[in-house]
């Protein structure tokens, strides 16, 4: 199973649920980004981190945060401009990192 990439601090089971994958929390800069990318680690429900050695398929942002947090979120925008593929999806921003760019 692919996993995402996920600015989002929420840990309630209703994030599990609906994403239903592994996801890398709390990346909301674009260092966070490349570290999070490398540390063969996913989180879990209930704060569980394990080890997941693939690389992520997706950068998911909600489009809420994009207003809420602009600030914050330009230098990673700026960053995962230049790694990947943006497209809109319903409520969410998708970047989506094709494998060269992954190993990048």
């Amino acid at each position: 199973m692919a996993f995402v990439v996920v600015t989002e601090t929420d840990f309630s089971l209703s994030l599990w649920y609906y994403a239903d994958r592994a996801m890398k929390l709390f990346v909301w800069r674009s260092d966070t980004f490349e570290e999070r990318m490398h540390d063969s680690l996913v989180n879990l429900n209930f704060d569980v981190k394990q080890p997941w050695p693939p690389l992520p398929r997706a950068v998911v942002i909600p489009k809420n945060h994009l207003e809420r947090f602009s600030d914050i979120l330009k230098p990673l925008l700026a960053h995962l401009d230049a790694k990947g593929t943006r497209r809109e999806a319903g409520k969410f921003v998708v970047y989506e990192l094709t494998p060269e760019k992954r190993d990048e």
